[in-house]
Formats: C-alpha cells, sequence, structure tokens
C-alpha cells in the first residue's frame, strides 16, 4: 500500500523540483539502511525495494507524456544496482533524493 501512494504522488513531487518530499516512511530511510537492508535484512529490503518501485511506476502512469517505462532497457534490478553505487558513495543521502535522481539520469537517457 506504501508503494502505491507513492506511486500516485511522485509525478506531483517530479513536476515541482522545490518539492521533494515524497511519503512512506517515517523518518526518511537513508542509503545506509537501503546498503545494510540489502546486505541481509531482506523484509526490510523488500520493503525499500517496493517503495522505490512505487515511486518509478508513479512515475511511468502519471508523467505528462504517459505511456513510458523509465526502466527500459535497464529494469529493476539496474535501477537498484544504481542505487546500491549511488548509496556506497553517499550512506547519509536520503533515499527518496537518490530515487528522484534516478528518475532524472533515467529519463535524459535518449529513447531507441
Amino acid at each position: 500500500m506504501i508503494a502505491l501512494v507513492a506511486a500516485a504522488l511522485a509525478a506531483q513531487f517530479l513536476a515541482d523540483s522545490n518539492v521533494r518530499q515524497i511519503h512512506g516512511f517515517d523518518p526518511s530511510p537513508d542509503c545506509a539502511e537501503w546498503t545494510e537492508a540489502r546486505r541481509g535484512n531482506r523484509s526490510r529490503a523488500e520493503a525499500l525495494e517496493a517503495w522505490v518501485t512505487g515511486v518509478l511506476t508513479g512515475y511511468n502512469v502519471y508523467h505528462p507524456k504517459g505511456g513510458r517505462d523509465i526502466l527500459w532497457g535497464t529494469g529493476l534490478a539496474g535501477a537498484f544496482a544504481w542505487i546500491d553505487r549511488r548509496c556506497a558513495a553517499d550512506p547519509e543521502e536520503a533515499l527518496p533524493g537518490v530515487t528522484l535522481d534516478l528518475i532524472a539520469e533515467l529519463q535524459d537517457r535518449p529513447r531507441p
């Protein structure tokens, strides 16, 4: 349910770059928590991954151009690997910001 709420709200937050509050966790998890969960706390990792998946799905559903798959050519495994690398570089960064940065990078790729 958290993932669905996050998905529904993601497009609104992406449209206004001054607003970077995404709901679903309180407090927002940081990269250290993401990395720790992915290394050994499977149930927490699945919750965080579901949340990220919900935000990405929200982008796909509500993006003004519609019908896009933000993950074309990379899939969820690629998205999670990108977050893994980003979080390794800055463990204190908040996961919501990292997720929005992932979307920004993915949407700038040239389409085939």
